[in-house]
């Protein structure tokens, strides 16, 4: 990320941070709020909108993995942190597969493509199919993680 992206991410965090419950916000160490204050960009156009749900609202993609991370760390229970954790554990897994098959695959067909075999064609034909319903699982958690996020949101409107 560009010190750009960190600044745009600050100047978000403070903006949500204003629609957190106090209660909530008081979680946070205020170092980590006092250096999203000191790098927010200025410029920075937020679409956030108080009257919408969180998990309808447009958020750059570091400010969900921000919040995803603040609920991890501050705002959730234990069960909830350990259900997380194991939903991040299994992502990541997924992942080092998907990136070692990729890996493995390219020294298989830089082999077949020495010895003469035909360059783009795959071992088995699934290699090249996507691996859909692991990471539709992992949306669906971070959806319901947000949720909750929104359900936050939604307390904190109705004072």
């Amino acid at each position: 990320m560009t010190y750009e992206d960190y600044a745009n991410l600050a100047a978000e965090m403070n903006i949500l941070f204003r629609y957190i419950d106090d209660d909530l916000v008081e979680k946070v160490p205020q170092k980590i709020i006092e250096f999203f204050q000191d790098i927010a960009s200025p410029t920075f156009r937020s679409k956030i909108d108080p009257r919408f749900p969180l998990d309808e609202q447009y958020l750059l993609p570091s400010t969900e993995l921000m919040l995803t991370l603040l609920y991890r760390q501050y705002w959730c229970t234990d069960e909830e942190r350990a259900e997380l954790d194991k939903l991040l554990i299994e992502q990541q897994t997924i992942e080092d597969q998907k990136n070692q098959a990729s890996f493995d695959n390219i020294f298989k067909k830089i082999e077949s493509s020495e010895s003469g075999e035909d360059l783009f064609v795959a071992e088995t034909p699934s290699e090249n199919l996507p691996t859909v319903a692991s990471n539709n699982q992992f949306i669906e958690k971070l959806k319901e993680i947000l949720n909750q996020i929104t359900e936050l949101f939604k307390k904190l409107l109705k004072r």
